[in-house]
């Protein structure tokens, strides 16, 4: 898997994918207010109307009634404002579904449902339970843009998708600096995706970029991070480093590839003894690789 395949696989998952059909225009899918006037009338009732809601919204889009989706899911955030999950699922199916090459053909109207995803989503940080979730869910849509590689256009196109996912990912782990999968993926946008080739000129800007990946791990450390899962993404930086680097950029690492590996396994092997699950299979592939 190409250093592309595997952060974008990282950093899609859990992306919502809603299955729709054509409907109101993106200026309205996201639009209207997510006030709690209506969750202060039903108290604690609210939280209850509004998870019904959100089966009345997935059931009109199974009727391809998309219109009267929408009008559901703006009342089922007016009714719960505060339920994380509500907001991601409706973002990921405006950026995931609605704006997606293979649904809308006109690229501009990409670029607008695009837009409503991460403007619905920045409305939704300033209310949910877990705004730096939903954060990290707008440096995922970005991500996917760059990855469609023109097909949604976007200021400053391929890197300004991605510089753009870097802010909103730095703006993650201010919001929740214990939230140690937000850290996790800022280190991999920083050491994988914002060095790849197209990006970076020359080996040197390569390593630095790695070398910035590396020390937002160290960063994520001097807080309420999980050790383990930070000690793993640190050692999978380096072993991508080391399978695909070019040999002028290995050379500027401390023992080259080899050198570059060696760290790889001293980090996974922290990780394994922080308890992280998949830490033994790394510390087993690298030993026989260095050995």
């Amino acid at each position: 898997m190409t250093r592309g395949a595997r952060l974008g696989a990282l950093l899609l998952l859990g992306a919502g994918i809603a299955a729709v059909f054509l409907g109101r225009s993106p200026e309205t899918a996201g639009a209207g207010r997510a006030g709690s006037l209506s969750s202060r009338l039903l108290g604690p009732v609210s939280k209850l109307a509004g998870g019904w809601q959100w089966v009345r919204v997935r059931q009109a889009l199974d009727d391809r009634r998309p219109e009267l989706a929408y009008d559901r899911a703006r009342l089922a955030l007016e009714l719960d404002p505060a339920a994380t999950s509500a907001w991601a699922f409706f973002a990921g199916h405006l950026a995931n579904d609605r704006a997606s090459p293979f649904r809308e053909p006109d690229p501009a109207r990409r670029q607008r449902w695009t837009e409503a995803a991460l403007a619905l989503l920045r409305r939704g940080e300033a209310q949910a339970e877990r705004p730096a979730e939903l954060a990290a869910q707008a440096a995922a849509v970005l991500v996917r843009v760059a990855e469609y590689d023109g097909a949604i256009p976007w200021p400053g196109g391929r890197r300004g998708a991605l510089l753009g996912a870097q802010e909103h990912l730095e703006r993650a782990t201010d919001l929740d600096p214990d939230w140690t999968e937000g850290w996790v993926l800022l280190a991999a946008l920083r050491g994988l995706w914002l060095a790849s080739p197209e990006l970076v000129e020359g080996p040197e800007e390569r390593v630095a970029a790695l070398r910035r990946g590396l020390a937002t791990l160290e960063e994520a450390a001097s807080h309420g991070t999980r050790p383990g899962p930070i000690a793993f993404q640190r050692g999978m930086l380096l072993t991508v480093f080391a399978e695909e680097g070019e040999e002028a950029e290995l050379g500027l690492w401390p023992g080259g590839r080899a050198g570059a590996l060696g760290e790889a396994l001293r980090a996974f092997e922290a990780a394994r003894e922080a308890g992280f699950p998949a830490a033994a299979a790394a510390v087993h592939e690298l030993e026989e690789a260095l050995h």
